[in-house]
C-alpha cells in the first residue's frame, strides 16, 4: 500500500491498516522507522514534494496543494527547515 501524503494520516489512521489500537501503531511504527508517525509522514510529502519540484513544471502552489500543504508558504518553510533550502531554489538549479 502506498504511503499517504495527506495530512490527516493519524495513528488512528496507521491503527487502521493493521488492526491495532492507535497507541500501538504509533508505538509500532516509531519502533519500525525512528520516527513518529507525523514525522514519517511529513518526511513522506516533503520527498513527494522534492521530486515533484524536480521533475515538473507544476506551480509550487499545486504541488504544496498535492503534498497536503495549507498552501505554498506551508509547504517552503517545511521544506527550508527539513533540506536546508527553499523548493524554490532547488527548481532553479534543476532548470539550469
Amino acid at each position: 500500500m502506498p504511503i499517504s501524503t495527506d495530512a490527516s494520516a493519524s495513528p488512528s489512521w496507521l491503527g487502521s491498516l493493521v488492526s491495532v489500537r492507535p497507541i500501538s501503531a504509533s508505538a509500532s511504527a516509531s519502533q519500525q522507522t525512528g520516527l513518529s508517525p507525523y514525522q514519517f509522514v511529513m518526511r513522506q510529502r516533503l520527498e513527494a514534494a522534492r521530486h515533484l519540484v524536480t521533475t515538473s513544471d507544476t506551480p509550487l502552489s499545486e504541488i504544496a496543494e498535492r503534498t497536503g500543504f495549507a498552501n505554498q508558504s506551508g509547504l517552503s518553510h517545511a521544506f527550508r527547515r527539513h533540506f536546508g533550502y527553499p523548493p524554490v531554489t532547488l527548481r532553479r538549479q534543476t532548470l539550469v
